[in-house]
């Protein structure tokens, strides 16, 4: 189960099951003045780094039964707006293990080292990829 640094712009660290995808929704709908520093932060989280967060066997374990709800609820309702509809459902497993996790830890461990991350967004300083050049700082 594959975790990333900043697949959206106001998260660190988040799942994906297909980063790809992601990477041309960025470059087909994004304001093209974000899409070089989203890019740019967008790195697969390692094992290693992963593992400095907490339990990643109960985080691991929570996220596949989240899934296997999910599929199991689609299944039953049919087509309907995920986002909106299934969350209230069946997150809160992986919502409890996943706040219980360390992110912030994980995320200084596999992101850029001049990450302009602020909590809240990787836009804080604006839109030039070149924050993460050395001699910007």
């Amino acid at each position: 189960m594959p975790y990333y640094t900043h697949i959206h712009h106001d998260q660190d660290v988040e799942w994906s099951d297909n980063i790809e995808e992601r990477i041309d929704y960025i470059h087909r709908e994004k304001p093209t003045r974000e899409q070089p520093l989203r890019l740019a932060l967008i790195r697969e989280v390692s094992d290693d780094a992963l593992a400095l967060g907490g339990d990643t066997t109960g985080l691991i374990q929570a996220r596949i039964a989240y899934d296997q709800a999910k599929a199991a609820f689609d299944l039953a309702v049919g087509t309907i707006d995920w986002n909106v509809s299934a969350p209230l459902l069946i997150a809160p497993p992986y919502d409890q293990m996943a706040t219980a996790f360390d992110w912030e830890t994980v995320h200084a461990a596999a992101c850029h080292p001049r990450c302009p991350w602020d909590g809240r967004t990787i836009f804080a300083q604006g839109y030039d990829v070149g924050l993460l050049d050395e001699t910007s700082q």
